[in-house]
């Protein structure tokens, strides 16, 4: 038995990791966070 790898085109075959920046924006569009808490937070990422 094997298993086939599709690798990234990174060469990399881990999954690429999501920045912090990209979790906060999604959680805001789906509204799991309001606009407020959106703004604050991505303050924080930006120090």
């Amino acid at each position: 038995m094997f298993a086939l790898r599709n690798p990234s085109p990174t060469g990399n075959s881990t999954p690429s990791a999501r920045l912090p920046v990209e979790i906060l924006q999604e959680r805001f569009a789906r509204g799991e966070i309001a606009e407020e808490e959106y703004h604050r937070r991505m303050r924080v990422l930006r120090e």
